[in-house]
């Protein structure tokens, strides 16, 4: 078993809170690799449900009623399809966003640095090992003189990231990836947490897990929402390894 479909199993346990041995998802896989094959053993998994109901309607609501209640937000600006940066305002985003997480009881994908940031911190401790392993390599150093030297390159580079990363915290008030409108953001939080929202309502619906499993699969491997179909194999149409 690859390590796709190894860390599918771990997606899958903690998207819906159920328990898959690998033996007996391998025979799974063996028997019937296709996604509509995988989704009627999650459903199995989950047992019967006499009441179907849709959670990501019951978090959409509380969601609207979070926002006022920590941000000041009017309910009636909150629809599916707004913005999130019409919403929660830019100043004191990083303490609404923590407060969001208290009165939802829910952990929050981290807001993320701006780009440009990113990328400087990124080439932070990149191109100072590249140049120093450039300027040994034209010394020509000995083998353990230059593992010496590189290895305090890599030291110092990583402490000077360290203590950068820690420094620019406060300017990450980027939304996350997939969270940049209301829909977009239940979304992502129902692939995070359907199980735990599952235990905690009582409730769920077979079309909702039917559309976490298909966003979690787009996720995990990389492919258009398009690909995922019932009859589409994990393997030899999705890539799956």
């Amino acid at each position: 078993m690859g390590l796709d479909l190894l860390d599918l199993i771990l997606r899958l346990e903690e998207t819906f809170q159920i328990q898959i041995k690998a033996d007996e998802f391998q025979e799974w896989v063996l028997a019937d690799d296709t996604v509509g094959a995988l989704y009627r053993h999650i459903m199995e998994k989950l047992g019967p449900n006499d009441e179907p109901v849709c959670l990501g309607a019951r978090l959409f609501y509380r969601f609207r009623q979070a926002l006022a209640e920590t941000v000041g937000t009017p309910a009636e600006r909150v629809a599916p399809f707004t913005e999130m940066e019409a919403i929660i305002p830019l100043t004191n985003r990083r303490q609404h966003w923590r407060r969001l997480a208290q009165a939802l009881d829910l952990p929050l994908p981290p807001l993320r640095r701006p780009v440009w940031m990113t990328a400087a911190l990124v080439s932070g401790w990149s191109v100072p090992l590249l140049l120093g392993a450039l300027s040994t390599a034209l010394r020509g150093k000995p083998g353990p003189e230059a593992a010496g030297f590189l290895l305090a390159l890599l030291m110092i580079t990583a402490l000077k990231t360290g203590a950068a990363h820690a420094m620019t915290l406060p300017y990450a008030v980027c939304f996350p990836r997939g969270c940049d409108t209301v829909k977009n953001f239940i979304k992502t939080l129902l692939r995070r947490h359907y199980g735990r929202l599952m235990q905690r309502e009582g409730v769920w619906h077979p079309q909702e897990v039917w559309h976490v499993l298909q966003d979690l699969l787009v996720d995990l491997l990389g492919v258009s929402l398009e690909k995922v179909k019932a009859d589409a194999h994990l393997v030899k149409d999705l890539g799956a390894a």
